[in-house]
């Protein structure tokens, strides 16, 4: 094939895997889906090799080949119309029981010539408590609704009898399953689409052209890999208790990088612990992908070629590899550290490439909303965070801006959240905390959310690096805690923590999400004036704490 022909051929096929990415928003029932955009949606080859990828969520990658893959280990043979799910989180790419990924099997005249894969976060999937995590599971079947890999779809019926199934242990059966036919939908359309270039340009050349974004993945990734600083680099960090004590829970990694390999090596770290906030072996290999793909730095599409030179190494049963039945909902808090802990390791041998460390966590929460009469079924209001990150060389840290693993995701506007869920938004602002993230180039601040119930509600809630504020690099101070607090309806405090399980608020009660200020690179000291200046005029810090922090002179500027 000519190389102008191929690079038609790729383009379309980006092209679809953001088509479906559409459709799935367009079509969801959930806000956690249609505004956060808590999903990926990508197109392999007919081996389970990504190809392309649309992403909200980084901390997928990686995953939606995995799934796929064991749909061709367990399954072998597809019909035209199959489809399959699974949200296992141990295996097949899985994270946590609410993360389901849907495969389907695509074919144009009769030939298998790929597979659609989406994998997106339904806000309900049973267990015990509302949402489906928690801070307070022993194992996971409190955790929810478990799918091992089925046949959801076969030849184009959907199993009715799963679906009956499913319906009857969420909460909220017409959201979960809504989202699930999104899901289901946005996979067709992205099969039309292939099928449609194999129509006009013929099989051997879109496999061709499949083949050819993944060898050039493997070729940048290695290209880039050369101009990568050399030899071992090591990081530890702790997550913040591990559920039942306020014992820290010690991680490490030591990376070994050579012309040929990326090897992360987190032997050493601590064993899996009595909380959920425990990974399995699929949620670490997609937060060391994160790490690496940013490393990386290249313009090809993720592919699974992107990845070829990536090693990762972990015993079995430690918090970022934890076995079955130990409980995994709030992954994220693990999966993230594993990111963070990679580009700690390489951040004082990058010159200021890497940032100094961010709010991390998801910072996720639930309110779970008490049922009335009549009402199909409970609301539940789930949303992820934004926080500040780190400043680097050159730059201050970027503000109000969602964690490392969760990409392109958004907030909830405040109008959606008003009009889909009982509370009153009384404050959306920066966090504007001066007790952490000063520098050279100071670290982006957090947000705070604080909101009024209008009905009584359960709040459950993870906001990991409570306790261990983002890291400060060459000089710079450490970040401020992301945490939860609750009042009640008369402005006692109830509580103010990083972890928050099942606390029952009354109508009138107060609750605030605030996460924390980004870590800050370089001495203060050195601070441009005009920087710091520009910061006290434009409200982001005050005369006395510039004082303090810069050696800040009023005026001085005008002089």
């Amino acid at each position: 094939m000519d190389p102008f022909t191929l690079a038609i051929i790729e383009g379309a096929l980006m092209a679809a895997s953001e088509e479906m990415f559409g459709a799935v928003k367009q079509s969801s029932y959930s806000p956690i889906i249609y505004e956060v955009l808590d999903y990926a949606a990508g197109i392999t080859d007919t081996s389970g090799r990504l190809v392309v990828q649309g992403n909200g969520i980084t901390g997928f990658l990686g995953s939606l080949s995995d799934a796929v893959k064991a749909v061709i280990a367990k399954y072998g043979r597809f019909e035209p119309g199959d489809a399959f799910a699974v949200n296992d989180p141990y295996t097949a790419g899985g994270t946590h029981s609410s993360d389901v990924t849907v495969v389907r099997p695509y074919f144009a005249s009769g030939e298998l010539i790929g597979f659609g894969a989406c994998k997106a976060h339904l806000t309900e999937m049973g267990g015990a408590r509302p949402g489906s995590w928690s801070t307070e599971a022993e194992d996971v079947f409190a955790e929810g609704f478990r799918l091992p890999l089925i046949k959801l779809v076969d030849r184009g019926t959907v199993n009715e009898t799963i679906l009956e199934l499913l319906s009857a242990n969420v909460r909220t059966p017409r959201e979960t399953l809504g989202d699930l036919y999104a899901q289901l939908g946005a996979l067709q359309v992205g099969e039309r689409r292939v099928a449609e270039l194999v129509q006009r340009y013929g099989a051997e050349a879109v496999a061709a052209a499949m083949d050819g974004i993944i060898v050039r993945g493997r070729k940048s990734a290695e290209r880039m890999l050369r101009k990568l600083p050399k030899g071992e680099f090591v990081a530890e960090d702790y997550l913040d208790s591990d559920g039942k004590t306020d014992k820290p829970v010690y991680v490490r990694v030591k990376l070994t990088i050579t012309d040929d390999a990326f090897t992360a090596d987190f032997t050493g770290s601590s064993p899996a612990v009595a909380s959920t906030i425990n990974g399995t072996w699929p949620s670490l290999e997609c937060g060391v992908r994160i790490a690496f793909r940013a490393l990386i730095d290249t313009d090809e599409p993720t592919s699974d070629g992107m990845f070829a030179p990536l090693r990762i190494v972990c015993p079995s049963g430690t918090v970022f590899t934890a076995e079955p039945p130990t409980p995994v909902s709030t992954y994220w808090e693990s999966s993230d550290m594993a990111t963070d802990l990679v580009l700690k390791a390489l951040a004082g041998a990058m010159g200021g490439r890497i940032p100094a460390g961010h709010t991390l966590s998801v910072c996720a929460s639930i309110l779970a909303f008490e049922q009335r009469p009549g009402d199909e079924s409970p609301l539940i209001f789930c949303e992820p965070m934004g926080g500040g990150w780190g400043g680097s060389l050159g730059q201050d840290g970027e503000s109000a801006l969602v964690p490392i693993s969760d990409g392109d995701t958004n907030s909830i506007p405040v109008e959606v959240l008003e009009a889909t869920y009982p509370v009153l938004v009384e404050r959306y602002a920066l966090n504007l905390d001066a007790s952490g993230g000063s520098g050279q180039f100071r670290g982006g601040y957090g947000l705070i959310r604080q909101m009024k119930l209008l009905r009584p509600a359960t709040l459950t809630a993870s906001f990991g690096r409570s306790l261990f504020p983002a890291w400060g690099i060459e000089g710079g101070s450490n970040g401020t805690p992301n945490y939860v607090e609750a009042k009640d309806e008369d402005g006692n405090v109830l509580v103010r923590s990083g972890r928050v399980n099942n606390l029952a608020l009354r109508a009138g009660a107060t609750v605030s999400l605030v996460t924390g200020v980004g870590g800050g690179y370089g001495d203060p000291a050195k601070r441009d004036p005009r920087r710091v200046e520009d910061d006290v005029r434009n409200g982001l810090i005050s005369v006395e704490d510039a004082q303090r922090l810069y050696g800040y002179k009023q005026g001085a500027m005008e002089r």
